[in-house]
């Protein structure tokens, strides 16, 4: 309205919010999960270029090695050293830094403040980014070789995980069940192979006696024989 005057309304408006325009109807739908799962690949955290990190951490080294050199040059640290001496302790340095930033491909350093890097650093903060991923899947014991990323909103491959993880539990309990039953068996048969020989042996001991006492006897009487 132009103007509230003879509406009998004090001119406002109110949007309704129920009515959709024709294009959010031309619109595709898509499946929830289905755009979950495939879409995340595309929204993956891509891996940083190890040249330009390499680059960083080098300027870094070179800033560290100025530093000294001030010191050293201007600083009470470098009162009477030569300047072949502050060469010589700024080369050690750079030397000693060049190396870490060579081992650096393995793991973090502390040459580069990743967490303080700019937001035009894209390279930087997706390094920074990295780590903090291997940390959090190292804490939650998630094998980053196996692991899809959106893999959890797919209901179909988690059910048929979870048909696997019964399937695998119950091979694991038959397994478990055949063993024991084999230890048994083997048990039962050493226990019988003991009586066998605990009886054999009593056998023996009373032969031994029997044979003792026949002896005994047999003595008595050639002793208690009359002498002709």
């Amino acid at each position: 309205l132009s103007t509230a005057r003879g509406s009998g309304t004090n001119g406002y408006v109110q949007t309704n919010k129920a009515a959709l325009r024709p294009g959010v109807l031309r619109r595709p739908q898509y499946d929830a999960p289905t755009l979950l799962t495939e879409g995340a690949q595309s929204y993956a955290h891509r891996a940083p270029n190890a040249e330009i990190i390499r680059h960083e951490r080098r300027k870094a080294v070179e800033n560290r090695c100025l530093a000294l050199r001030d010191r050293l040059e201007d600083g009470e640290e470098g009162l009477g050293l030569t300047p072949a001496e502050i060469d010589a302790r700024v080369a050690d340095l750079r030397e000693k830094l060049l190396a870490r930033v060579d081992a650096a491909a393995a793991g973090a350093d502390d040459l580069v403040d990743l967490a303080g890097a700019n937001v035009h650093d894209t390279h930087l903060l997706a390094e920074a980014k990295r780590l903090e991923n291997e940390k959090l899947a190292a804490a939650f014991n998630i094998d980053a070789k196996s692991y899809v990323a959106g893999a959890a909103f797919n209901q179909e491959l988690q059910e048929q995980k979870r048909r696997e993880r019964i399937a695998e539990r119950d091979r694991a309990e038959e397994e478990r069940k055949k063993r024991l039953e084999e230890e048994e068996t083997v048990r039962k048969k050493a226990i019988k192979q003991a009586e066998k020989e605990r009886e054999k042996a009593e056998k023996a001991r009373k032969k031994a006696e029997k044979e003792a006492k026949a002896s005994k006897e047999a003595a008595a009487k050639s002793g208690s024989a009359p002498k002709q």
